[in-house]
């Protein structure tokens, strides 16, 4: 097996690592190993490299398409995709119809369209249910706000200063992967870790932890929109 492609980045760390990420090898290497070191690191773990890069080929069939006519469930509600033309874009939900509407739409406009509109409904449904979450665990006074924002990797995380982050995409996992991630967060502010305490708070709040845990490692990829 040949040496794989793959993007070198220096820096003032100790050891060469190896993140197979988007289809692409990036190597992080200290900044005095030789190249012929970082070469043969990279070689010895070409098999690994190619098993990484087939499953994220593989992940990248199963993500979702905002195609007219395909359907999507979003808080556990099925619905079917329709383009529609119009002079501007926007997302109109019609029953179980979801209308993405715009002048010469393409699949990036859907896509565009489609986000802009998912992170509105983060916003009147995820945080409220969060919120209600947070209040029932007698958390409130250690939280300081949300944000709402695509990540490529995150699904939640808490602050040190109390701000809970959530990708909107969350919405699209079944009602209670979503309920999981949101205790997970929420117990986050009581216990900046994930010690046997943290697990017993999230345990305490939602006794299907495990579930939606193993559902995110394996599930979790179909939740981008490609």
């Amino acid at each position: 097996m040949g040496l794989p492609a793959y993007h070198l980045l220096r820096s003032r760390r100790r050891t060469i690592a190896i993140h197979v990420h988007d289809g692409r090898v990036d190597v992080r290497a200290p900044l005095r190993a030789a190249q012929r070191d970082i070469d043969a690191f990279v070689q010895q773990k070409a098999g690994w490299i190619e098993k990484k890069l087939a499953e994220l080929r593989a992940q990248a069939v199963e993500q979702f398409r905002v195609d007219d006519g395909c359907t999507i469930e979003v808080l556990g509600e099925r619905l079917v995709v329709r383009w529609q033309p119009a002079v501007r874009g926007a997302v109109q939900r019609d029953g179980d119809v979801l209308c993405i509407q715009g002048r010469g739409l393409d699949d990036e406009k859907a896509r565009r369209l489609f986000l802009r509109w998912l992170a509105e409904q983060a916003g009147h449904t995820l945080l409220p249910l969060a919120e209600q979450r947070i209040g029932a665990m007698g958390l409130s006074h250690k939280l300081t706000g949300f944000t709402l924002r695509y990540t490529r990797s995150l699904w939640g995380r808490c602050s040190g200063r109390g701000n809970i982050l959530f990708n909107p995409l969350i919405l699209l996992a079944p009602p209670a992967v979503m309920d999981y991630l949101i205790v997970h967060e929420a117990s986050h502010l009581q216990h900046m870790d994930h010690s046997r305490a943290f697990w017993a708070l999230v345990e305490q709040y939602c006794a299907h932890w495990q579930q939606g845990r193993r559902w995110l490692r394996e599930h979790g990829h179909r939740l981008r929109v490609a």
